[in-house]
C-alpha cells in the first residue's frame, strides 16, 4: 500500500520544476537538418534505451565505470550544443550555465549536486530535442508511453533496482563529476526521465501549450513525488507520459469540432445552403457541385447551328 507524505512532496519541488523547466526551454525546430530522417522507427528508441541501459548494465556491470565516464565527457558538450542551439532566452540560460558548471566541478555537497544536475538537464535538452525533430508526431506519443511501460515493468520486476545499484556503485569510485542524473533536493531523476521531460518540451515548442503542459507536469510530478518513502523507486516517466497524454486528448478534442464545421456540404444540402446567397454565387456553386453538374450537364442542349445562305 503506498502512502502519501507531505515531506516527500516538498522534497521533491526542486526536481519537480528542473522537469518543468525542460518542458519549457526548449524554442521551435532547433536542429532543421534532422527533419529529413524523421521516420516512425526512430520512436523505438524510447523504450529501447530503457531496456539497453538496464540490461546492459546487469549482464556486463563491468561497463558502469565507462558509462560514467563516457557522461563525464559528453554531457558538458551536449550542454553547451543546449545553450548554443536549443534553448529560448539564451542570454538568460547562459550565465546560469556557466554558474552550474562551476559548481559541478568545485563544489561539494548540495551545491555540487545542483550544479551536476542542471548541466545534465541542460544535455538532455539536445537529446530530447533531435529526437523530436527524428520521431513524426503521430508516434511521439506511442514511444513515450511504451517507455513509460517499460520502465514501470522493470521497476515492479527488479531489473530497475539492481541498474540502479550498479551504476550507484561506479559513480562512488569515479572522481570528478557525475552526469548520469540530478539529485537536486530529496529526490534523483535519471537521465532519460530528464531527456523525456525535454522531449516533451520539444514537441510543444513555439505553442501556447508549452506553457501550461510545463505547469501540469510540475503539478503531477510534485503530487506524485508524495508516494515516494527512502529507499523507494518510483518511474519518474509516469508524469511526462501523463502529461503529454493530457496534451494530445485535449488538441484532439478541439480539432473534432472544427472538422465537423468544416467538412463541405452534401450534394443535396449545398442549393439550401445558398439559397439566401447572390445570384452569381449560387451559379459558382451550383456548377460545382457534383449533383448539380451532372444534372447540367444531362439537361444541356445542343447549340444552335444557324443556316447557311447557299453561296
Amino acid at each position: 500500500m503506498v502512502s502519501l507524505s507531505l515531506h516527500s512532496a516538498l522534497s521533491g519541488v526542486p526536481a519537480s520544476i528542473l522537469e518543468g523547466a525542460l518542458v519549457l526551454l526548449p524554442r521551435a525546430r532547433p536542429f532543421p537538418g534532422l527533419a529529413r530522417l524523421r521516420a516512425p522507427a526512430w520512436a523505438a528508441l524510447l523504450p529501447l534505451s530503457i531496456v539497453v541501459g538496464t540490461f546492459g548494465l546487469l549482464i556486463v556491470p563491468e561497463l558502469a565505470p565507462s558509462t560514467v565516464l563516457a557522461a563525464a565527457i559528453t554531457t558538458p558538450l551536449l550542454a553547451a550544443i543546449a545553450v548554443l542551439l536549443v534553448v529560448r532566452a539564451r542570454l538568460l540560460v547562459m550565465p546560469l550555465a556557466v554558474l552550474a558548471a562551476v559548481l559541478a566541478v568545485g563544489a561539494t555537497g548540495q551545491g555540487g549536486h545542483v550544479g551536476t544536475g542542471v548541466v545534465t538537464a541542460l544535455a538532455c535538452l539536445t537529446v530530447g530535442a533531435a529526437l523530436q525533430r527524428l520521431i513524426p508526431g503521430r508516434w511521439l506519443l506511442v514511444g513515450v508511453v511504451a517507455m513509460s511501460v517499460v520502465d514501470i515493468t522493470l521497476l515492479l520486476a527488479g531489473p530497475g533496482y539492481h541498474e540502479t545499484a550498479v551504476l550507484a556503485a561506479a559513480q562512488t569510485n569515479f572522481h570528478g563529476p557525475r552526469f548520469t542524473g540530478a539529485r537536486i533536493g530529496g529526490t534523483t531523476i535519471g537521465y532519460p526521465d530528464l531527456f523525456l521531460a525535454a522531449l516533451l518540451g520539444a514537441s510543444l515548442a513555439g505553442q501556447r501549450a508549452q506553457a501550461r503542459a510545463a505547469g501540469l507536469l510540475v503539478v503531477l510530478a510534485i503530487a506524485y513525488d508524495s508516494m515516494l518513502s527512502p529507499g523507494l523507486l518510483l518511474p519518474a516517466t509516469v508524469p511526462i507520459a501523463l502529461t503529454l497524454a493530457a496534451v494530445w486528448m485535449v488538441r484532439h478534442g478541439r480539432r473534432q469540432p472544427r472538422l465537423a464545421a468544416s467538412a463541405p456540404a452534401t450534394p443535396c444540402e449545398c442549393v439550401t445552403a445558398l439559397s439566401g446567397t447572390r445570384a452569381p454565387a449560387a451559379r459558382t456553386a451550383r456548377r460545382t457541385c457534383p449533383e448539380h453538374a451532372s444534372a447540367r450537364r444531362g439537361s444541356q442542349t445542343p447549340p444552335l447551328v444557324r443556316p447557311q445562305a447557299p453561296r
